[in-house]
């Protein structure tokens, strides 16, 4: 498995472009190598961003993400998920 690099904040960064100020405990992802990322007074955060879709949770809610992954796909398609 790929592991993100972290920050000296705790932020792990799965892209190329982020600017995280007053961020902690935060996953910033992205597929696009362009696409830039910010946060601001953000702190356990999950932010995955694909050209079709973000998401954006707590990262003590992780565990939801699946139930909407299959309400998304039922809702709008397996092309968001």
């Amino acid at each position: 498995a790929k592991t993100c690099p972290v920050d000296e904040h705790c932020n792990a960064l799965g892209t190329g472009r982020a600017v995280l100020e007053e961020t902690s405990n935060t996953l910033v992802v992205s597929s696009d190598p362009d696409h830039l990322i910010t946060t601001v007074g953000c702190e356990n955060l999950i932010i995955i961003h694909t050209p079709d879709a973000t998401l954006v949770a707590r990262a003590d809610h992780a565990e939801a993400v699946k139930a909407v992954q299959e309400k998304v796909a039922r809702l709008f398609g397996q092309k968001y998920v």
